[in-house]
């Protein structure tokens, strides 16, 4: 199987993606869309984004691009798998994107990042990786999350200790906006990492989602169900389909309100900055699963000093399951 070459570091790789990587390369796969939107809210422009190339490289390739002219953010896991993970950018790409970030024109951009353009670009990192480690979550089964980025400023030898000796799998997405942005992102991860994220293998939790939500549609009765129904024991069947997710954690959400920033309005926040947000105090909060469906509202009420939520309103069990995915 032939590949194109990467155009972050210019390498050719070395092998199609092995079967037990699959599940691991369909979540990248599947990760433009969510980019796009990420990437579009984070630098305030309409940015496209490709769908990813995909490869094995040696670890000794990747080390011997370190240095020519691509920034490299990397980091740890901290939960749900053990390993690292990478995120590579040639420096005018990552110029560009600070630029968009910071709301500077591409005439009076810098030929290197300063030490705010880096804090600021790795926020960015940051915020996009976690959008791949919730698809990294759905594909494991549980939480997959990571520690904050740094950015690698060492030689040759220390790249070796960050990048090791053996496959790295690698993700490449193209970039663009304009004439303000062209180029490539790519993620990279040891094959020991992606060999724990397809770990779960079998039914993907999508299926298993997709299955239960149509079993608890078929035998849900026609008129919505009392609030009391809310704890009641799963249809029959269902149970055993989701059983494989059920200690899986899900970000849970109170909304109070919300609105959109752009990171150098955020970056200018300081003591006394007020974020006027988009509901009266008598609106009901809504109560987000997944960070994007709200599945239930209710009042803010206080029990023993804590912060809490009465639900008034909540949807039905089906459409609570399908939020899952």
């Amino acid at each position: 199987m032939a590949f194109d070459p990467f155009k972050t570091i210019e390498a050719e790789p070395k092998t199609p993606i092995e079967p037990q990587l699959q599940p691991v390369a369909a979540a990248f796969g599947q990760l433009s869309d969510v980019l796009k939107e990420t990437f579009g809210i984070m630098l305030g422009a309409e940015i496209e984004v490709s769908k990813p190339n995909l490869g094995i490289l040696p670890a000794k390739d990747v080390i011997s691009a370190v240095g020519q002219g691509i920034v490299v953010a990397h980091t740890t896991y901290s939960k749900g798998v053990d390993g690292s993970i990478f995120i590579l950018a040639k420096t005018n790409v990552a110029v560009s994107i600070v630029g968009l970030i910071l709301g500077v024109s591409p005439e009076e951009q810098a030929d290197d990042l300063d030490e705010d353009a880096m804090d600021a670009y790795l926020e960015l990192v940051g915020q996009v990786c976690g959008k791949v480690n919730l698809s990294f979550s759905e594909l494991y089964g549980k939480t997959v999350s990571t520690n904050p980025f740094a950015a690698f400023s060492g030689e040759a030898d220390d790249a070796k200790k960050l990048f090791g000796e053996g496959d790295l799998l690698c993700a490449e997405l193209g970039l663009s906006s304009g004439e303000a942005l062209d180029g490539a992102f790519m993620f990279i991860m040891p094959t020991g990492v992606a060999d724990q994220l397809g770990a779960a293998g079998g039914q993907s939790i999508d299926d298993i989602i997709a299955q239960a939500a149509e079993s608890a549609e078929a035998e849900e009765a026609p008129a919505p169900p009392p609030i009391d129904a809310v704890a009641a024991p799963m249809p029959n069947g269902m149970d055993e389909r989701l059983q494989v997710i059920m200690d899986m954690d899900l970000p849970i959400h109170v909304r109070f309100g919300e609105t959109q920033m752009l990171i150098r309005d955020v970056l200018q926040l300081g003591p006394g900055s007020i974020i006027e947000l988009n509901k009266s105090v008598d609106t009901p909060v809504d109560l987000v699963v997944n960070n994007k469906l709200v599945i239930a509202r209710g009042e803010v009420v206080v029990v023993e000093s804590n912060f809490a939520i009465r639900i008034t309103e909540i949807k039905s069990k089906t459409e609570r399951i399908k939020s899952l995915s």
